[in-house]
């Protein structure tokens, strides 16, 4: 696929075509056949679920004109992190992916792909357009919402389509989807709208689905990643696994409209002391019925504890102390927040209730 060679491998003196052709003719032969699976980085969780899908209103990047291969710099409003690599920016990357990676010399790339295909404006022609052409019809956009502390960036891909459609005239497949950013949580979502997904010979790296998930330092060369949490099976309900050597992990079925994939950053994470972040001790994990919270700083006699759901909902928040009552919780997986007398986020991690 051209546009993941372009900023990956930076082999810019090879022809478009050729680049596709040859990525394509690496992973193609493997489509069908049972390879090893390395297991998922634990820096995140995987869940899935519905929700309402509504469209943003926010900065168009594309702003009626052609794209393909775009690499638009996107203002996050807040600093955010993606495995080991963290930013107030983000790069993102012909409609498919957002990174904070030098796109054009890193030879390595940390990115989330809600979609890693070749995604282009629905109404760019290859054999007659370039990219900036006017007469574009597939609009990316971004708006950051909420409150300091608990913003989301959200960034929307609108009536997309595929380049190896685009070939043969006007793509019939249609991409509607979000990738949101939680702030201090790092919190990564893909939220699908409606989607077509047709002829995947033609439109997917891999002709079974599409490639879908986080992935860190990945290796076009050698097909590694230091960190990968790729997702793999059915639509509704994918896995989290890692990159496997043959690249054979991708999503089956087209994401019915309100969708959901969740990946929860499973590292705390020190907004305003890391010293007092390192000290906090949560125990036990995953717990039944009392929370315990051990060295908690002098700075933090007027802190809250917030806790809050897969869906980002605040369910519960009291005054910090060393024992809490969780007995009327539900079974699953929590997100905690500790947070100072002025509202700044000191600790975040993640918590399982058990029955």
């Amino acid at each position: 696929m051209k546009k993941l060679f372009i900023s990956a491998l930076a082999v810019l003196s090879i022809s478009i075509t050729a680049q596709e052709k040859n990525f394509r003719k690496t992973f193609r032969p493997y489509a069908a056949k049972t390879s090893l699976v390395a297991p998922p980085s634990t820096y995140y969780s995987f869940s899935t679920f519905t929700a309402a899908y509504t469209n943003i209103t926010g900065v168009s990047v594309t702003n009626n004109l052609m794209w393909d291969e775009d690499i638009d710099t996107i203002p996050i409003g807040f600093n955010f992190k993606l495995y080991n690599m963290q930013n107030d920016s983000i790069s993102f990357v012909g409609g498919s992916y957002a990174s904070f990676n030098d796109i054009i010399n890193d030879p390595l790339l940390t990115a989330a792909a809600p979609m890693f295909e070749d995604l282009c404006d629905k109404a760019f022609d290859p054999n007659v357009n370039v990219e900036g052409d006017p007469g574009g019809i597939s609009n990316i956009s971004y708006t950051t919402t909420g409150t300091v502390g608990s913003r989301i960036c959200k960034i929307e891909v609108n009536n997309g389509g595929f380049y190896g459609e685009n070939l043969n005239g006007p793509s019939a497949s249609t991409v509607n989807y979000q990738l949101w950013l939680y702030e201090t949580s790092n919190v990564i979502e893909f939220r699908f709208g409606s989607c077509t997904l047709l002829n995947p010979g033609d439109n997917f790296i891999n002709a079974g689905g599409f490639i879908s998930g986080l992935i860190d330092d990945l290796d076009y060369n050698t097909i590694t990643a230091t960190n990968s949490n790729l997702l793999n099976g059915p639509h509704a309900n994918p896995t989290m696994v890692g990159l496997s050597p043959t690249a054979s992990d991708y999503i089956t079925g087209t994401p019915q409209s309100g969708r959901v994939y969740r990946f929860a950053n499973n590292t705390i994470t020190s907004v305003k002391n890391n010293s007092i972040a390192a000290d906090i001790k949560l125990y036990p994990n995953p717990v039944k019925d009392k929370l315990y919270i051990a060295n908690i700083s002098s700075e933090l006699n007027n802190a809250v504890i917030e806790f809050y759901d897969v869906a980002g909902k605040q369910i519960h928040s009291e005054k910090l102390s060393s024992q809490i009552d969780l007995s009327f919780f539900a079974k699953g997986i929590y997100l905690v927040k500790i947070k100072a007398q002025n509202n700044e986020s000191i600790f975040v991690n993640k918590l399982v209730i058990a029955e």
